[in-house]
């Protein structure tokens, strides 16, 4: 078998395996500045690009991938654990509990000692109410994500979106910050429906476009958007804007790593 193949079908195995056990982890990360990496080549050319079928479709992450939403979650939640009387914190502590869904995320915004279901669900409840109605105050598309779209539009790329936020906010801010783009798919946390790194939804949008995984990229910016590739057969890419780190990219199975949304073009060419 050949070297090469045999290494990515570990890493494949070894993602999907790490990627369900490691839920209900409230991770910290080592972020750090990558502006003195900006010489580098950011974009890892580790799979046999001779190999891929041209791309028909992408499938974006929404928060940290086209829409910088930090501050108006951290507000939204800060908001509530002010009225519990709970001790707050700053957005940069947030980034490391974005996506693995709003259950994930309230539980570990929550002191250790008051993570119980109740405390929980009386928490989420409120975070629900208060989102709904700060969600837009100053979430904004990232530097050159509308130029990016609208670009592959023209090129007839066909585009998707899959978050673990929650169903209908995902499609109210699609629809609040992206009117004039065409997503054929927009989908978020549903009932009954595995939340990413479960491959189920990808597989899902996949099937309406009529177009095989190889033939799409998965775009995001955590270790989850990364798995949830591998694990769909999808390529993995990987952004540098996001929340999440470039080790945590590099060690989930990210097979690009753009500096820009511009970049992406340069893998479509």
């Amino acid at each position: 078998m050949n070297i090469f193949l045999a290494e990515t079908i570990c890493q494949k195995i070894t993602i999907y395996f790490i990627s369900f056990t490691n839920s209900g982890i409230c991770p910290t990360r080592t972020r750090r500045d990558y502006n003195s990496d900006r010489n580098k080549v950011l974009i890892r050319r580790d799979t046999i690009l001779g190999s891929k079928k041209d791309i028909k479709a992408i499938i974006f992450d929404l928060d940290g991938t086209l829409l910088n939403t930090i501050d108006d979650i951290a507000d939204s939640m800060n908001t509530v654990l002010n009225s519990l009387g709970y001790p707050l914190h700053r957005s940069n502590v947030y980034l490391n509990y974005i996506g693995a869904g709003l259950d994930s995320f309230v539980r570990c915004a929550l002191p250790e000692s008051y993570r119980d279901d109740a405390s929980v669900y009386n928490a989420l409840n409120a975070m629900k109410q208060h989102y709904a109605s700060g969600y837009a105050n100053k979430t904004k598309p990232f530097e050159g994500i509308l130029d990016l779209l609208e670009e592959l539009l023209k090129r007839d790329i066909r585009l998707a979106v899959l978050s673990n936020k929650r169903d209908e906010f995902t499609k109210i801010m699609v629809s609040t910050y992206f009117p004039a783009i065409h997503f054929e798919r927009v989908l978020g946390d549903r009932q009954n429906i595995a939340l990413k790194p479960d491959p189920t939804a990808v597989m899902e949008i996949l099937k309406a476009l009529h177009v095989a995984p190889e033939e799409a990229f998965f775009v995001g910016d955590s270790k989850f958007d990364m798995q949830t590739a591998v694990n769909a057969r999808c390529v993995a890419v990987g952004v540098s804007w996001g929340y999440g780190t470039r080790s945590e990219l590099e060690m989930n199975g990210s097979q690009f790593i753009l500096e820009k949304p511009a970049d992406l073009l340069s893998l479509l060419n």
